[in-house]
């Protein structure tokens, strides 16, 4: 009897200080929340680096806050959006503010009574995921998915899924793996892990046009393709598949999921040859290129009948625009 009283004080003990413990984290949650939201609000300082190229840390606003560029270019921080999101899987949640212009992020995180702040470019927080996964792009052909850890001032991308189309390599937690195993794996998370709901600080950056497109994305610019440039679609063996007499416009868009991005317009016949195109290379790579300047090379995973092709996308709106301007009219 007094063996089965003992047992039955045990399991009432352990629930109590599990009960206790889940109870102690949700109250840490609700206070990291509550600061944070003091930092957004600018009636707090955080912690953070000011420059890419320097270890240096200052105490900051949001309202003043700027960061120094590899180019030594100045650039001030303007918040659109945010999202709580427990990035690092501690139960504890950050802040993530997204500047949709010059397409930044800036990560909060709450530790030991302290908050600080980590800059992350667009390319290397891509579809940021609700489980705090999210997408990076290390150039064309090479992505990967993981998450993010914290240690003071200082972040470590912990990636779990890496691709490499250029070398045909893949990994899954650490193991090389094939090519299709790695496309299912990316399919899952990207259609089965619901991206985070950004809520909106101010009225949405909307560009010079700002016009809101039927699939949800905003357009910001949109031109012909211009005479004096040579855009070609080619397969791994130099032929063209595609050329400037098959593109209608081009477009600068923007949406949540991709950021600011340059898009192609088909003809008709256009839209039939990348068909076809798609159909006889899925597994190969697909060179886009003005000007014999590579300008991206997808692994064509799919047959893709579409009108409307996405180029490049996961760069700043200023290097956008670069382009954008060099290949139109």
């Amino acid at each position: 009897m007094k063996r089965f009283l003992a047992v039955i004080l045990g399991f009432i003990l352990c629930f109590c200080f599990v009960g206790c413990g889940k109870g102690n984290i949700e109250k840490q949650n609700e206070q990291a929340k509550e600061v944070l939201m003091k930092v957004l609000e600018k009636e707090q300082t955080f912690t953070a680096k000011t420059s890419v190229v320097s270890d240096k840390t200052t105490e900051q606003t949001l309202e003043k806050y700027h960061f120094q560029t590899v180019d030594n270019a100045y650039y001030s921080f303007i918040p659109e959006q945010y999202a709580f999101i427990d990035m690092d899987n501690d139960n504890i949640d950050e802040l993530v503010i997204f500047d949709m212009k010059m397409t930044y992020h800036l990560i909060l995180h709450y530790e030991n009574e302290k908050t600080y702040g980590y800059n992350i470019s667009a390319r290397s927080l891509i579809n940021l995921k609700t489980d705090g996964s999210f997408m990076t792009s290390s150039g064309a052909g090479i992505n990967s998915i993981g998450n993010i850890c914290f240690d003071g001032s200082e972040y470590k991308i912990i990636d779990k899924f890496i691709v490499n189309d250029n070398d045909k390599e893949y990994y899954i937690d650490g193991k090389k793996t094939d090519q299709k195993t790695a496309k299912a794996y990316f399919d899952d998370w990207s259609e089965n892990t619901p991206n985070v709901d950004w809520v909106k600080i101010e009225e949405k950056f909307l560009g010079e046009q700002g016009e809101e497109l039927p699939d949800g994305s905003i357009l910001y610019k949109e031109a012909t393709l211009s005479n004096d440039v040579v855009v070609e679609f080619k397969d791994d063996k130099g032929n063209i598949l595609i050329d400037n007499s098959d593109i209608v416009k081009v477009y600068v868009k923007f949406s949540e999921n991709s950021n600011y991005y340059i898009e192609f317009e088909f003809t008709e016949n256009g839209q039939s040859k990348f068909k076809l195109a798609t159909e006889e290379n899925i597994g190969k790579v697909i060179i886009i290129s003005a000007d014999d300047e590579v300008l991206s090379s997808p692994t064509i995973m799919e047959v893709i009948n579409s009108g409307n092709v996405i180029i490049v996308n996961n760069q700043s709106l200023d290097e956008l625009m670069t382009l954008f301007n060099k290949i139109t009219k």
